[in-house]
């Protein structure tokens, strides 16, 4: 077994034990690979595959918060399945009209958060009380969700009465007007491993 392979096999035995992740699906394998390939080409060392497998453990200047953004699926977008999004406006209208508290809803394995911004979204447009926590594993992801600012490729099925929630930002990027939600709405972003206890 070659170095890389060795080093492959204990990456890929970390990320299924400690965090449930199977790189067999989704474009996993080939993801590791090409991060492997990028990291290893910095390093300078004897044997570089063990720095960096020491490096990622320890998490030595984001090693392992690195890896799992490479690793990890970060494709969605705004408003992504209308039909399932109809049935839960419908169900947020049914709660509006009775809720005395806010609704709590998580959001596991959020990536760069389109599916919590489009629920507050929603759920500001009717007039529920709504109290979003999305996490993610991956650390880098959730900094970018909390920036709140997407390009327009994740907003192309925004609905027309939304557009004006998203204001203009750098870069040709678009961001969630924060402030223009109601007091009643309240996304809170989080690293979280779901393997781990709530």
């Amino acid at each position: 077994m070659s170095s890389d392979e060795w080093l492959s096999d204990q990456l890929r035995e970390l990320l299924r034990s400690t965090y449930g992740l199977d790189l067999a699906r989704g474009g996993g394998e080939r993801a590791l690979a090409d991060h492997l390939e990028s990291r290893l080409a910095s390093r300078r060392s004897a044997r570089p595959e063990h720095e960096l497998l020491e490096r990622v453990l320890a998490n030595v200047e984001g090693e392992r918060d690195q890896l799992l953004h490479a690793v990890t699926v970060r494709h969605s977008w705004f408003f992504r399945d209308p039909d399932q999004l109809d049935e839960i406006r419908e169900f947020f209208v049914r709660l509006a009209r009775r809720v005395q508290r806010p609704l709590d809803v998580w959001v596991a394995g959020c990536a760069g958060g389109e599916e919590a911004w489009t629920l507050a979204l929603i759920a500001d447009s009717i007039g529920l009380p709504l109290r979003v926590l999305a996490t993610d594993v991956d650390p880098l992801a959730i900094a970018e969700a909390r920036k709140a600012r997407y390009v327009e490729f994740r907003l192309r099925d925004l609905p027309d009465e939304i557009q004006h929630r998203l204001l203009r930002a750098d870069e040709g990027r678009r961001q969630v007007d924060i402030a223009a939600l109601t007091e009643r709405v309240a996304v809170e972003f989080a690293v979280h491993n779901l393997c781990d206890d709530p």
